[in-house]
C-alpha cells in the first residue's frame, strides 16, 4: 500500500487495536536523556499493519524543564495523527495549505496533527488535558484504537536518579 491523503484518512476511520500492553522503556535521545516511551504494532480486523504503531512518549519534568508528553499514529512510517504537549516551545505548520493554521506558529501548550493534501505535520491548537493519562485517554478514543490493558504506569521519578 502506498501512503496517500485517502488512505490515511480510511486508516484512522477504521477501529484499532493495539497488539500489546503499552510498557515504558527508557529511549533517551540525543538531545535529552530522560525520554520514555511505550510502543505497540496496530491491527485492523486482527491484522496487523505494515509500518503502523502507536507510540506513546514521556518526559518526566528535568531541572527547570516542565513535564512533556504526546500519542502519536503512524501508518506507513508517517506520523498521521497525534496529540502532543509541550510547554516549552511552538510548532510551526509548513504544510495545511489552505487550512487555518497554515504557515502559523501554535503553541506552547498542547496541539493536535492532522494529516493534510500536502503532508504530515499540520496542526491545532486545543485545550491541555493537565495529565498525560487524560490525553491518552482522549487520543485512543478519537483514533478509534482499543489498548488492552491500558497504558502502563509512568516509571516513578527516584529512577532518574540512577545510571
Amino acid at each position: 500500500m502506498e501512503y496517500s491523503l485517502d488512505s490515511a484518512t480510511a486508516f484512522l476511520a477504521a477501529s484499532k487495536q493495539a497488539v500489546r500492553r503499552l510498557e515504558w522503556v527508557r529511549r533517551p535521545s540525543e538531545r535529552e536523556a530522560q525520554w520514555y516511551e511505550a510502543v505497540s504494532p496496530v491491527a485492523v480486523n486482527g491484522v496487523i499493519q505494515e509500518a503502523t504503531t502507536l507510540r506513546i512518549q514521556w518526559r518526566p519534568p528535568t531541572g527547570s524543564r516542565l513535564e512533556m508528553y504526546n500519542a502519536g499514529l503512524l501508518f506507513l512510517g508517517k506520523r498521521i495523527y497525534a496529540v502532543d504537549y509541550d510547554p516549552d516551545k511552538t510548532h510551526k505548520n509548513k504544510c495545511g495549505i489552505g487550512r487555518p493554521y497554515f504557515g502559523k506558529k501554535i503553541g506552547p501548550g498542547t496541539h493536535v496533527h492532522t494529516p493534510s493534501q500536502d503532508g504530515t505535520g499540520y496542526a491545532e491548537p486545543m485545550d491541555d488535558f493537565g495529565a498525560l493519562e487524560r490525553l491518552f485517554h482522549y487520543f485512543v478514543t478519537s483514533a478509534r484504537i482499543d489498548v488492552p490493558g491500558g497504558l502502563a504506569k509512568t516509571p516513578p521519578l527516584q529512577l532518574q536518579l540512577l545510571p
